[in-house]
């Protein structure tokens, strides 16, 4: 009752796997699908290896992404984060614990 009729919610995803949808549907009025890219593409890249990990606390980030890092072999990774200044801190935080290249885009 307190949030206005008129709101707009708008959810952005990179895969739309059946979970996604449903929720999409459980939450959105009238919703709108924008694509970009092909049509037919809605599922994950199975070359690409998505991890999720649930932590209590921000200061367990760091050492969590290591360890996700560590141990594998030609591995390439993509981080977002929500700040430059996030970015720039994880940056030497990565560089201090795994001896590979690693920068920061922002």
């Amino acid at each position: 009752q307190s949030v206005s009729p008129k709101r707009q919610t708008m959810l952005f995803s990179a895969t739309w796997p059946a979970s996604v949808q449903q929720f999409a549907e459980e939450v959105l009025r009238d919703p709108v699908e924008i694509r970009i890219g092909a049509a037919g593409a809605l599922t994950a890249n199975p070359l690409v290896q998505q991890d999720v990990m649930f932590l209590r606390e921000e200061v367990e980030k760091p050492a969590a992404l290591a360890s996700l890092l560590k141990g594998r072999q030609n591995l390439q990774a993509i981080v977002f984060v929500a700040t430059k200044r996030t970015c720039q801190q994880l940056e030497r935080s990565v560089r201090s614990r795994i001896p590979w290249a690693c920068d920061s885009i922002h």
